[in-house]
């Protein structure tokens, strides 16, 4: 299993004014098609100073047309109008998305914390293409989403280790289905945790089924680790799960009269 934590690059030292952010690290793809410089918020313990293997597995699949056809199908064709991360910490999924060209805006969301947003902001200044807009914002699940949909909704959406904890599972999809466009898609990365029971977990998606969301595809990718849980006594802990949703089309019948 690729490193999630490489080296840093010691030129990149004192680069920044906060402490908070470290140093300027690189993920590169298993094809060795994409290299991504990031940064990381070394004060947001888990949630912003960490590659979660989730986060890398479905990069990987964003990275190539092979990768996307087998995550999406033939039928979804890149660039598309409006992608959203969710939860994105690091937000490695919308830094490849971003670099790759596969939005001509790639929202990056999260919530607010300083050290967070300036590392994020950082590492998008390193990910760009010339037809993309990447745009970050700060959206806590189940409040409002006028500030992310004003341009329009979500062709594709993204969420990477989001839902451990069975108690936001209703705040988040509220969210989901409000950004997203009918038809669109969101692609589930997560591990199990511990935390809580697995079948806890697996709910959000029975709670996605009811409000309309239908399962596409299903990945299971293996990991002897997740390197940032290495004290974790859960076997497998580093596996990750990926799941495909496809928010279905309501069809409207109109009674004519004759």
């Amino acid at each position: 299993m690729r490193n999630l934590y490489p080296d840093s690059d010691d030129s990149d030292e004192g680069e920044g004014d906060d402490d908070d952010v470290n140093l300027t690290h690189s993920w590169t793809s298993q094809s060795q098609q994409c290299v991504v410089e990031y940064h990381l918020s070394c004060m947001a313990r888990g949630h912003g100073d960490v590659v979660w293997n989730s986060s890398s597995d479905i990069s990987e699949f964003l990275v190539n047309e092979k990768g996307r056809a087998r995550l999406f199908g033939e039928a979804v064709k890149f660039p598309l109008n409006r992608v959203l991360e969710f939860g994105a910490g690091a937000a490695l999924p919308s830094l490849v998305c971003a670099k790759r060209g596969l939005g001509k805006v790639v929202t990056i969301t999260d919530q607010f914390e300083d050290g967070v947003f300036k590392a994020i902001e950082m590492s998008v200044a390193k990910n760009t293409s010339p037809n993309t807009q990447v745009v970050v914002k700060a959206h806590s699940w189940g409040e409002s989403e006028a500030d992310l949909v004003q341009e329009g909704k979500y062709d594709l959406m993204i969420a990477s280790d989001c839902i451990y904890y069975p108690g936001a599972h209703q705040a988040l999809l509220t969210s989901a289905s409000k950004c997203v466009v009918a038809g669109g898609i969101w692609v589930i990365g997560f591990s199990l945790h511990g935390n809580c029971k697995e079948e806890e977990i697996l709910n959000f998606f029975a709670m996605a089924k009811a409000e309309g969301w239908a399962l596409e595809r299903e990945f299971k990718i293996e990991h002897d680790v997740q390197e940032a849980a290495t004290w974790s006594s859960v076997p497998k802990r580093g596996d990750v799960f990926i799941k495909v949703l496809a928010k279905k089309k309501v069809e409207i019948v109109r009674n004519e009269k004759k």
